[in-house]
């Protein structure tokens, strides 16, 4: 009896487990289906502007559609707000153009892509989810207006770093933005979860100049830095500094800026 009680238990915890792995691995797969519409409109548009035929009337056109199609990959994320589709691995998205990132509590993830919007430059979106303090996962745009400009990205190689004072958490991260072909703008800013929102905390960063600051960037050219040089932040949480490069003419020195993490 006791035999036939613990198998139905371990088929009940099976059976869960395997649904919940389902409609995670489903949800994965649905924003790759989703994300492939923006892609093939994309496609569509440079064609269209191949065309000697073109007409602007239906550029119009196709970029309504692609703002759209960019539209419902963000509600497809925020129809997905639970526990389980923000704690799932997606390890097969790490192949596609849509990056993600969670941080070592497992309370923030980052979801970053490519809109297509900016034409021949990049413009990003990226849609966070998080955890509030009910325990409830909520999902919110960070960035990614159209004409907003300079959206924020974390692409896959990024980290969260997690910074706790007293009874708060902060959420330090380093994303970039694209501008243009070849300029690359590396950032460095803190996040908090506030009730129902993720924000952009007050000026915790101290630079060399005694001022404190709300972001760290620095901007570098991708063609003058080769296997010589290193364009990126070196965040030490322990002793509560963020160390940025020099730049000189769009290249890094070797040398470093120190900024310094400052909770009152």
């Amino acid at each position: 009896m006791k035999y036939c009680f613990y198998s139905l238990v371990f088929l009940i915890l099976f059976s869960c487990s395997s649904k919940n792995t389902t409609e995670t691995t489903e949800s994965s797969s649905g924003l790759l289906s989703s994300f492939e519409n923006i892609k093939n409109l994309k496609e569509e548009i440079e064609k269209e502007h191949l065309n000697r035929d073109f007409d602007f009337a239906d550029d119009v056109h196709l970029e309504e559609k692609l703002e759209q199609e960019n539209r419902d990959f963000i509600n497809l994320i925020y129809s997905k707000s639970n526990v389980d589709f923000l704690n799932h691995s997606f390890s097969d998205l790490k192949n596609s153009e849509i990056n993600t990132i969670i941080s070592p509590d497992k309370k923030l993830r980052f979801f970053s892509w490519d809109s297509y919007l900016g034409g021949s430059v990049s413009h990003f979106i990226t849609v966070s989810q998080f955890i509030n303090s009910k325990g409830d996962v909520v999902s919110q745009v960070i960035n990614g207006e159209k004409n907003q400009g300079n959206n924020v990205f974390f692409s896959n190689d990024r980290k969260i770093e997690i910074i706790k004072k007293g009874n708060r958490t902060y959420y330090l991260t380093n994303g970039y933005r694209k501008l243009g072909n070849r300029c690359v703008d590396e950032v460095v800013r803190l996040y908090e979860i506030k009730g129902d929102s993720l924000i952009d905390t007050e000026k915790h960063l101290k630079g060399p100049d005694g001022k404190m600051v709300q972001e760290i960037s620095f901007q570098y050219y991708i063609d003058k830095c080769q296997d010589d040089c290193d364009p990126t932040f070196k965040i030490n949480i322990q002793n509560n500094e963020v160390l940025m490069p020099e730049i000189f003419k769009r290249k890094p020195t070797g040398n470093h800026i120190r900024y310094e993490l400052i909770f009152e």
